[in-house]
């Protein structure tokens, strides 16, 4: 599975210390439109005042510092473009170079910009403030909750990077996690290296299909169209976070990509945002990439073999267990079951079923509401 999100300027201490779920970052920006449109300085609707969350981190967990030194292996980098940042692919990510080219969006040993620096708007505590001065009277407790739901997913936000979060099918870590009970360190070791590889397949294919700038104005012109241009980027910066274990500690191989919202242009050496709708329509190749990596790694290196769901949603290793991957799955169904309630919830205030972007609020908010503090174990 693979989701990207934009991540807002603000939250490199997210990346650092608490890379792991960054669909659950009150900081995301999901929609990849609306967050190139907040890049480039341009509305996403009519009338809009969209914002940025400016808390820095401050409330970031200790996630990865403590995954790293529970045995998580430390960041990395990658990508064809980290000439623009002086560092090699492979190198381990240094948290003040990443605190640099993520956060500050300068160049970690000279301290110069890389490209126009990210700009800043309003904050989610400022979005719900000013929601609350426009209350005829002193909102109740349940209104108040709406007015929180809607400063968090409603707002411009400058990106500073996106996130590939990479997923394998739940039986390849409960095959992953039942070789470690067992003693087969080995085995164990060759289902990580699959992963690992397999991102970096899917990466090498996303850099080569979508490692492009804007160049010029692409906000909305008097006659409602953009009159930019897209130009080849010499590649991406990227660092990668590998982590084995979810929130509530249940068997989870997920790897984080963060792409910078950076890149030198291919053609003048000048430094430029990314053009983030790119990633959109090659998202599902993306994936089918990884996926498919993962399957043949996996059964070249220990003769796993892989079929197709009952459901025909997924395919699974076959002679894997499906009740102890439903058992390793108490996360979603927490989320689901939040979002049962939220949706009803929505129904008898309104008297109508959410729409997309509605229940898109609501996923956030089932995902916040029923998550576990990060641990690093």
């Amino acid at each position: 599975m693979l989701r990207i999100t934009a991540i807002s300027a603000g939250a490199v201490e997210y990346l650092i210390r608490g890379s792991g779920c960054t669909h659950e970052h009150e900081d995301a920006v999901v929609d990849l439109d609306a967050a190139q449109d907040a890049a480039d300085g341009a509305d996403t609707s009519a009338g809009a005042e969209r914002g940025v969350s400016g808390r820095g981190g401050d409330g970031a967990a200790g996630y990865l510092d403590a995954a790293v030194r529970s045995g998580e292996v430390p960041g990395r980098w990658l990508g064809s473009g980290l000439a623009m940042v002086g560092v090699q692919p492979g190198q381990e990510a240094d948290p003040e170079a990443v605190r640099a080219v993520f956060g500050r969006v300068e160049h970690p040993v000279s301290g110069q910009s890389l490209g126009r620096p990210p700009r800043r708007f309003k904050t989610h505590q400022q979005r719900l403030a000013a929601a609350v001065a426009r209350e005829p009277l002193a909102p109740s407790p349940e209104r108040l909750r709406e007015l929180e739901l809607d400063a968090k997913t409603d707002g411009r936000k400058a990106v500073a990077y996106y996130d590939f979060t990479f997923s394998p099918v739940k039986s390849v870590s409960v095959y992953y996690a039942a070789l470690l009970a067992e003693g087969f360190l080995e085995e164990a070791n060759l289902v990580v290296t699959a992963h690992q590889d397999a991102v970096d397949i899917a990466m090498a294919y996303a850099e080569s299909h979508a490692a492009y700038v804007r160049v010029g104005y692409h906000g909305r012109t008097g006659e409602g169209r953009s009159v930019g241009r897209y130009e080849a980027a010499t590649g991406l910066v990227m660092t990668v976070w590998e982590h084995s274990t979810n929130r509530e500690g249940e068997p989870q191989l997920h790897t984080h990509v963060a792409v910078s919202n950076r890149a030198q242009t291919r053609s003048d050496g000048q430094i430029r945002a990314l053009d983030g709708r790119g990633f959109r329509p090659i998202k599902e190749a993306v994936a089918a990439a990884y996926e498919g990596a993962v399957e043949q790694l996996l059964g070249e290196s220990l003769g796993v073999v892989f079929g197709t769901r009952p459901d025909g949603v997924a395919r699974e290793i076959l002679g894997v267990d499906p009740a102890l991957c439903a058992e390793a799955s108490t996360r979603r169904a927490q989320v689901l079951a939040r979002l049962d309630e939220l949706s009803a919830d929505y129904v008898a205030r309104h008297g109508r079923a959410p729409d997309a972007g509605a229940r898109k609020a609501l996923s956030q908010a089932a995902t916040l509401g029923t998550r576990a503090a990060k641990t690093g174990v």
